[in-house]
């Protein structure tokens, strides 16, 4: 997922053997460095933009959802 400013790249993350799911990690283009997103992965549901970031949508339980701003 790009952001809206074209500065920062999220990407998921999966395991080589399982193809499971194991992190989001962010990449800034500026810097070299990649960033694990401190979320559980097996929650998030979706992704999407808005004009500021990056959004995640994400499970809080069998009743609720979660938005997350990725910046």
């Amino acid at each position: 997922m790009m952001s809206p400013t074209g500065k920062h790249v999220a990407a998921l993350e999966l395991d080589d053997f399982k193809l499971e799911p194991v992190a989001i990690t962010l990449w800034d283009l500026k810097d070299p460095a990649l960033k694990k997103l401190d979320v559980d992965v097996r929650t998030v549901i979706g992704a999407g933009t808005n004009k500021s970031g990056i959004l995640l949508i994400k499970t809080e339980g069998d009743r609720a959802i979660s938005l997350w701003s990725v910046r």
